[in-house]
């Protein structure tokens, strides 16, 4: 019987235009907020649960809209309501936390044929309906958090692998108490959208650690009358989605070989090589392992086998080649935004742009066009563009990394075999 992340991939392939990374992570992020603290696997002093920070981030169009929003209407069929605001402010989303989100409030419809009423989807948590969880499902990622709010990014980052009463006192003296909090994120935005969302800052504070962004380019596919949606698949998603929540619980259990297998990936696993992820290395292990909980969930099972391991693994290792391609010039330089909407003109087009074309993207941004001159000379010299000779024009330097598994140790060997 295929696992819920194949059938998924079935649900939607060939009825959008969005990238097969961007459905990837949707349906990933899904399981993950189905499973809330339920299930976990302990490390020692502490357990890891499957929440997940994703941001999907790509140019205009790219289908980030589209993908966060076939999954939610999943999610609201399967009876899930803990969803955060479109927009709020920090004080308000920790009293809304506190007080439990009222999908209503937020202006969406809520269906009373639902086959998963909110009643029976709460009475479905291991810890009672104390607990407190939230899925922030924003397709436009900005428009929730707004801009440099740096307090705000601050309590998201502890929240992401918070475990106990979590407490904060509000400015006007109130005081928020979230008991064993639970918070998901999924999120839409672009590389210039990034730059502008969060501070530089955040690079040694450790929300990138956290986060995982998603880059996808266009497909180039453009489908003028999309079929409608396979009916028989989307009623058996939406009873994976109940199964999930009603069936996969406890602390998941792994036996020797899959250890041994989570182990010598850790070990040898070698950090980005680009230096603003170099806090996520200390979070990677976790991410792995969040993952694994979500593939054993896909397949309805509490056990995280090897084949988990090699699917998330491999997931994991192909986005994070994409990161640095994600998140553009963030961090990097003082016109980094600038600079992150030319790469983002640049791996979009299907021509070399001259300075000119490129000029007429930034003018609002730039004070003359020595600016843009300066800013393209130290894209060339970083090895990042590449100048086209003949039609005087630039383009994307293109690398390509491939990662390599030792198979001539026969441990490894037999592992993967």
């Amino acid at each position: 019987m295929d696992d819920f992340l194949s059938l998924y991939q079935r649900y939607v392939s060939g009825n959008t235009e969005a990238p097969k990374l961007f459905h990837t992570w949707c349906a990933i992020s899904g399981i993950a907020s189905m499973l809330g603290k339920n299930f976990w696997l302990t490390r020692g002093h502490f357990k890891v649960y499957p929440n997940l920070y994703v941001m999907l981030i790509g140019t205009p169009g790219t289908g980030k809209g589209t993908c966060i929003n076939i999954l939610q209407s999943l999610l609201l069929e399967a009876g899930y309501r803990t969803f955060a605001a479109d927009r709020s402010s920090k004080e308000k989303f920790l009293l809304d936390f506190q007080d439990g989100f009222s999908f209503s409030e937020s202006g969406m419809d809520t269906n009373s044929d639902t086959m998963f009423s909110i009643n029976d989807f709460l009475s479905q948590q291991i810890s009672g309906p104390e607990v407190k969880e939230v899925f922030i499902l924003a397709e436009e990622f900005n428009d929730f958090i707004g801009t440099n709010n740096a307090d705000f990014i601050s309590i998201l980052t502890k929240l992401w692998s918070y475990q106990g009463p979590y407490r904060n006192r509000l400015k006007n003296s109130k005081s928020v108490i979230l008991n064993d909090p639970c918070v998901n994120i999924l999120g839409g935005n672009t590389s210039a959208g990034f730059a502008l969302a969060f501070p530089p800052e955040i690079i040694g504070q450790g929300f990138l650690a956290r986060l995982l962004p998603i880059y996808g380019e266009p497909t180039g596919r453009k489908i003028s009358f999309p079929d409608l949606p396979d009916s028989g698949l989307r009623t058996e998603l939406v009873e994976r989605f109940v199964a999930i929540r009603r069936d996969v619980r406890g602390e998941a259990t792994l036996n020797g070989e899959a250890k041994f297998l989570l182990d010598r990936i850790n070990q040898e696993w070698q950090p980005l090589i680009d230096g603003r992820f170099q806090h996520y290395t200390t979070r990677r292990f976790n991410q792995l392992i969040k993952i694994c909980l979500g593939q054993a969930a896909s397949r309805g099972s509490t056990e995280i086998t090897c084949d988990d391991i090699k699917n998330a693994n491999t997931i994991l290792s192909h986005t994070e080649d994409l990161m640095p391609k994600a998140i553009g010039e963030f961090g990097k330089a003082k016109n980094s935004d600038v600079t992150s909407k030319i790469m983002e003109a640049l791996y979009t087009t299907s021509k070399p742009l001259s300075t000119t074309d490129i000029w007429k993207i930034v003018r609002s941004d730039l004070n003359s066009i020595a600016e843009l001159a300066n800013i393209l000379s130290g894209l060339q010299v970083a090895d990042k563009i590449q100048s086209i000779k003949g039609v005087n024009g630039w383009l994307p330097k293109l690398h390509v990394s491939t990662t390599v598994i030792d198979l001539t140790n026969p441990e490894m060997k037999r592992t993967i075999q």
